[in-house]
């Protein structure tokens, strides 16, 4: 079973909040989670990626890049594309709660 966290720091002084998934069981590792969308340099860093369409609940694509910043335990590589493949398939369903959240807000101002 995977152990998935959604950590992020509203209060953050830059004008982009940052938001990370944090696995907490082997292999325990922090990923964060950027809307590529906005900026497409975002995976040049080198750390372990992988790149992600979601179609939001408006029809519009995103594309979002899951990039491995730690880990914490050995791992080997296809461990960690695994890894990243459940994390996507979380965040994904996390994005799909919080858009519905946000459509049924925005209906009922209109009623």
């Amino acid at each position: 079973m995977d152990r998935f966290l959604l950590a992020e720091n509203p209060i953050n002084t830059d004008d982009v909040i940052k938001q990370y998934i944090i696995h907490t069981i082997k292999p325990k590792c922090i990923i964060e989670a950027v809307n590529a969308s906005d900026d497409s340099d975002v995976v040049s860093s080198g750390f372990p990626h992988q790149i992600f369409e979601f179609i939001n609940s408006d029809g519009v694509p995103e594309i979002w890049a899951l990039i491995v910043r730690d880990v914490y335990d050995h791992s080997s590589s296809d461990e960690i594309e695994k890894l990243l493949s459940r994390a996507w398939r979380w965040f994904r369903a996390y994005m799909e709660w919080e858009d519905g959240n946000i459509d049924e807000q925005e209906a009922s101002q209109w009623n």
